[in-house]
């Protein structure tokens, strides 16, 4: 079983090997072996990253995330940017960390 390392919201989410471009109005997930991110596009929310870390892991951090954050996977490096706004009012508020 993992444990929850880092819940960052609201994010901005830039995977390259997932989307060219950033993914606005995310919710990232990183637990002890892998990353997932949540995003709220168009009033729905879908899960956009799913994905195994790699190397060394995020140091575990109740904080709010300033700045960056680059986490590495299997796939590919995934940046997590500090979003604007408290993400009141957004459904991936509600959500509950993974279970794995």
């Amino acid at each position: 079983m993992s444990d929850l390392l880092r819940d960052h919201f609201p994010v901005e989410v830039f995977a390259p090997h997932v989307d060219p471009s950033p993914l606005g109005r995310c919710r990232a997930f990183i637990t002890t072996d892998r990353i997932r991110v949540y995003s709220d596009r168009s009033g729905k929310v879908e899960l956009v990253v799913d994905e195994k870390l790699e190397g060394e892991r995020p140091e575990r951090s109740r904080n709010t995330l300033f700045g960056q954050l680059h986490v590495q996977t299997e796939a590919g490096m995934v940046h997590l940017t500090a979003a604007r706004g408290c993400g009141c009012g957004s459904a991936l508020k509600a959500l509950t960390p993974p279970v794995t």
